[in-house]
C-alpha cells in the first residue's frame, strides 16, 4: 500500500490540558469512540513549594489516582508500548497498517514545520502519527506550530523530519527517562477482557468522588503554600537582580498554575453541574494568577519594572489565598452532596 490515513482522528482543543502529550493522547480516545472523561477525572492538584535558588517556588502539582494504562483497559483500548523502536518509519507504516494511531517522543529541533524551535531550540515533545504516503514520503500527525500555540492541527511531516525527530529524542533525552518513546493503539477485542469494562458514567462520577474526597485534607493543607510563597515572594518580587536571575521560572510556574487550574475547571464543567458560585470563585482564582502572570510576562518581555504592579501581584496571590479556602470549601461540601446522592 502506497499511503492511507486513519479516519476519525480530529485535534483536540478544547483547551490546553496538562502538556502535549495529551493533545496527542486524546484525539486517540476519541477515534476509538471512547470517552476522555475517566482520564480528567483522574486528576487532582495541589500547590506545593519548591526551594529555588534564595526563595521558595510555588507549583500546582497533577496527581493521579490512577495509572492511565489501567483506565486504557478499562475502556477497551490496549497500548503496546515500545522503548525505543530501531526503524522508526517502518514501525509507524506497519502500525498504520493495522489500523493503529501512534504516539511518538521527538525532538522539535529536528522538526522543519516548526520555525519556531527547528535548528534553535530542543525541545521534548509528542506527536500523533495517524497516516502515510510513501510515494511523497511524509506522514500524517497531529500538531501546532510554535510551542505556546493551544491550536493543534493536522499537519504532514516528512519521513526524514520524522526519523531525525525521533532519533534526536533518543540521543538528547531518552536516557535520562527511559520511558516509552513508542505507543500504539488498538482496540480490545478480547472477550475475556470484554467482561471487565466498567466504563459507565455513573461509576466513573462515584470513583472520582470516592477518590477526591479522601485526598482532601492533601489538598487543603497545600493551600498554606499559597500563604507562605506569598511572604516568600516578595524577595523576588522587589530585588530586580534577584527577579532577573528568576523569572524564567517564575514565568514557567505561573504558566503551569494558570493551565491546571483550567484543566480543573473543564473538568468540573464536563463532569458535573456545580452550583455557579463555584465557578465563579474559580474563575476569579484563574483571573488573579493571569494577572501575576502577565505582569512578570510583561516584565521579562519589556525589561520595564513597576513596583506598583508587583505590589499589587502581591495582593493578588494573599487573595488567592482567601479564594482558594473558600473555592475548596463550597467544593468539597458540593462532592459530599454528590457521593450522598449516588448512594441514595
Amino acid at each position: 500500500m502506497d499511503y492511507k490515513v486513519l479516519q476519525n482522528i480530529e485535534p483536540y482543543n478544547d483547551i490546553w490540558y496538562k502538556s502535549c502529550f495529551y493533545h496527542a493522547f486524546f484525539p486517540v480516545i476519541n477515534h476509538f469512540d471512547k470517552s476522555i472523561l475517566p482520564f480528567i477525572l483522574n486528576d487532582f492538584f495541589v500547590y506545593m513549594l519548591n526551594t529555588n535558588n534564595n526563595y521558595q517556588s510555588l507549583t500546582l502539582d497533577c496527581l493521579g489516582i490512577r495509572n492511565e494504562e489501567d483506565i486504557l483497559k478499562s475502556i477497551g483500548i490496549h497500548v503496546q508500548c515500545i522503548k525505543s523502536s530501531a526503524d522508526i518509519a517502518r514501525d509507524l507504516i506497519s502500525a498504520i497498517d493495522c489500523e493503529s494511531p501512534v504516539n511518538i517522543h521527538i525532538d522539535s529541533y529536528y522538526e522543519s514545520i516548526r520555525s519556531d524551535v527547528y535548528k534553535k531550540v530542543h525541545c521534548p515533545h509528542v506527536l500523533l502519527i495517524f497516516g502515510y504516503n510513501k510515494l511523497e514520503k511524509y506522514f500524517h500527525a497531529v500538531e501546532h506550530r510554535y510551542r505556546e500555540s493551544v491550536l493543534f492541527e493536522k499537519r504532514t511531516i516528512s519521513y526524514s523530519d520524522i526519523v531525525d525527530s525521533y532519533n534526536g529524542y533518543i540521543k538528547n533525552y531518552h536516557k535520562a527517562t527511559r520511558h516509552p518513546t513508542f505507543m500504539k493503539y488498538s482496540l480490545n477485542i478480547c472477550r475475556h477482557d470484554k467482561k471487565k469494562l466498567s466504563c459507565t458514567f455513573d461509576i466513573w462520577i462515584r470513583d472520582y468522588i470516592n477518590n477526591i474526597l479522601r485526598k482532601e485534607l492533601e489538598i487543603t493543607q497545600g493551600l498554606n503554600n499559597i500563604k507562605y510563597y506569598s511572604e516568600s515572594i516578595k524577595n523576588i518580587f522587589f530585588d530586580i537582580s534577584a527577579l532577573n536571575l528568576n523569572v524564567d521560572n517564575l514565568l514557567d510556574n505561573l504558566n503551569k498554575i494558570v493551565n491546571y487550574k483550567n484543566a480543573q475547571r473543564y473538568t468540573l464543567l464536563k463532569a458535573f453541574k456545580p452550583e455557579p458560585e463555584i465557578i465563579l470563585l474559580l474563575e476569579s482564582i484563574i483571573s488573579c494568577w493571569s494577572f501575576v502572570r502577565g505582569i512578570i510576562g510583561k516584565y521579562k518581555f519589556s525589561g520595564i519594572y513597576d513596583v506598583k504592579s508587583f505590589s499589587l501581584s502581591i495582593e493578588k496571590i494573599i487573595r488567592i489565598y482567601s479564594l482558594e479556602q473558600e473555592y475548596y470549601d463550597k467544593l468539597f461540601s458540593f462532592y459530599k452532596k454528590q457521593g450522598s446522592d449516588i448512594y441514595a
